[in-house]
């Protein structure tokens, strides 16, 4: 018996998915998956790649406005991927 989750043939077709953090790393890999599936991909970065929309997340106004602009181009927003993050490398002190 598999326990990987399946998700029925054609399910992502058509569906508007919104990534955020969606230029580089998983983001970009759930792009890449989320559109071999059918889906219609809006990803942001804050550095965006080539298609890509810039968007800073922790700007309320910007996020609204990506929104308004999703929705009047496509109707809707079926999706919602959270993934922007950063990540702070250096040493830690105790």
């Amino acid at each position: 018996m598999s326990r990987t989750p399946q998700v029925p043939d054609g399910w992502y077709a058509g569906k508007v998915a919104v990534v955020t953090g969606g230029s580089s790393g998983i983001g970009a890999a759930l792009v890449a998956a989320l559109r071999a599936h059918g889906a219609v991909v809006v990803a942001t970065d804050l550095s965006p790649g080539p298609g890509d929309v810039a968007l800073d997340v922790t700007d309320a106004d910007a996020v609204q406005a990506l929104v308004d602009r999703v929705v009047a181009e496509h109707g809707r927003i079926d999706l919602l991927f959270n993934n922007a993050g950063i990540t702070f490398i250096g040493e830690t002190q105790d």
